[in-house]
């Protein structure tokens, strides 16, 4: 193979097998960091994680040490360790390069009652669903009312509150990510309901199964899971 410049060029040739490693997804990692935060005891390992990630998303780790978590890498497993219960009274952060972060960042921060204000998250508004209105939707269920701007520069919760829903069914806009982020929400309030819960397949279709093999106890009921 040569590389000059912007060109790539490969010669013909035969095909070579190699054993190799794929590594793990870090935004399916950022459902697992979220859960720590409301649980002072909580150990996760994760594997196939690499400390120098290319992914865009490996951010966690920096984000996490922010709110007391810290990673701690041994080979391709990182380790998840609360180190301190000391959090800043306000969370910004600016999401340009890791939007896909900001569900499950928003939920457990609601959660967790730490008002936060975060940039760079335009193109949420035209993902799988508009993700910034689905999150004030969903998480004003829950009692939390979050502020935006049309174009969704911005999304920030400064800690107003209303009345929440009883026994709220969390709607998932047949995107993923909002069935996985509100996942956290049993942790805090015990249970939830979250509507179309197989949407997860898109990208992490033994997640259900994940959370059962964490002591999560996960029940399916129609089109919910509980």
């Amino acid at each position: 193979m040569d590389w000059i410049g912007d060109t790539i060029t490969v010669a013909s040739g035969g095909y070579r097998s190699e054993a190799y490693s794929v590594e793990s997804d870090w935004s399916a990692a950022s459902y697992w960091y979220a859960m720590m935060l409301p649980e002072l005891s909580a150990q996760i390992s994760l594997s196939h994680m690499d400390q120098d990630s290319l992914q865009g998303d490996s951010d966690l780790v920096n984000i996490f040490q922010k709110l007391g978590i810290a990673t701690v890498f041994d080979g391709h497993k990182a380790s998840l360790q609360k180190v301190t219960n000391i959090i800043p009274s306000l969370f910004e952060y600016d999401f340009t390069d890791s939007p896909d972060l900001v569900q499950s960042m928003a939920v457990i921060l609601s959660l967790s009652s730490l008002p936060f204000r975060f940039t760079g998250t335009q193109t949420l508004r035209i993902k799988e669903t508009d993700r910034i209105a689905a999150l004030q939707i969903e998480l004003r269920k829950l009692g939390f009312i979050l502020n935006s701007d049309e174009a969704g520069s911005f999304l920030e919760w400064d800690g107003e509150r209303c009345d929440p829903e009883k026994n709220p069914v969390i709607n998932t806009y047949h995107d993923h990510r909002m069935a996985m982020a509100f996942a956290s929400v049993a942790l805090v309030l015990g249970e939830i309901r979250i509507d179309d819960p197989m949407v997860v397949s898109k990208s992490y279709p033994g997640f259900w199964e994940d959370l059962k093999t964490a002591g999560f106890g996960v029940e399916r009921g129609r089109d919910q899971i509980l």
